[in-house]
C-alpha cells in the first residue's frame, strides 16, 4: 500500500468514526437527560464503583478481544470486512472517548464541595465515586462549590474529588 492509498484509507476510517460517534451519541447520551457526552461512562463507573476511564476500558476490552479473535482466524477463514470495520471503528471511538475523559479529568471536571467536617462523615465520602459523592452531598442539601465550567485557581488545583476545602477556606478565621 502506497502513502496515498494509506492516507485515503485513514481519512475514510476517521470519517466513519465521526459518523458512528454522532449516531451513537443520540443513543447513549440522551440530550433530554444530559448534555454530558461522557455521562454513560460516569454512570457505569458509579455502578462498578470505579472510574469512568476504567469503566470505558472494560467496554473497550470487549472490542479488543474480538479483534484478537479475528486475527487468530485470519488465515483460516474468509475475511469478513464488515466485522473488521465494526470492531476497529468501535475501538478507535472508545479510544477517542477515553481521550475525552482524560482531557476532562485534566481540567476541573467534577463537582467540589465545601462542607463542615463536623456535619459530614468524611470517612464515608473518601471512597465514593463522583456520582455517589454528588448524590450524598445533594441529599444533605450541600450544593457544589463549582463544576466543570468554573475557572481553575491555585486553591482548586490542590483538591481531588474526595477532599473538602473547609479547613483551607476557614484557616484565616481560626487565627483571629
Amino acid at each position: 500500500m502506497n502513502r496515498a492509498e494509506f492516507n485515503e484509507l485513514t481519512e475514510k476510517k476517521l470519517e466513519e468514526c465521526k459518523r458512528v460517534l454522532g449516531l451513537k451519541a443520540a443513543n447513549y447520551a440522551h440530550s433530554a437527560i444530559t448534555e454530558d457526552r461522557l455521562n454513560n461512562f460516569k454512570i457505569a463507573a458509579d455502578l462498578q464503583r470505579t472510574t469512568a476511564e476504567a469503566a470505558l476500558g472494560g467496554m473497550l476490552s470487549k472490542h479488543i478481544v474480538a479483534i484478537f479473535d479475528l486475527i487468530k482466524i485470519l488465515d483460516r477463514e474468509p475475511l469478513i470486512m464488515a466485522e473488521w470495520d465494526e470492531k476497529i471503528t468501535d475501538s478507535i471511538n472508545y479510544l477517542l472517548l477515553l481521550w475525552a475523559l482524560v482531557n476532562e479529568r485534566k481540567g476541573i471536571s467534577l463537582p467540589y464541595y465545601i462542607v463542615d467536617p463536623s456535619k459530614v462523615n468524611m470517612e464515608e465520602l473518601k471512597d465514593m465515586s463522583p456520582g455517589e459523592l454528588f448524590r450524598a452531598m445533594k441529599s444533605k442539601g450541600v450544593e457544589p462549590l463549582f463544576s466543570s465550567t468554573a475557572p481553575k485557581s491555585d486553591l482548586y488545583e490542590k483538591v481531588n474529588r474526595n477532599q473538602v476545602l473547609w479547613d483551607e477556606m476557614n484557616k484565616d478565621e481560626e487565627k483571629t
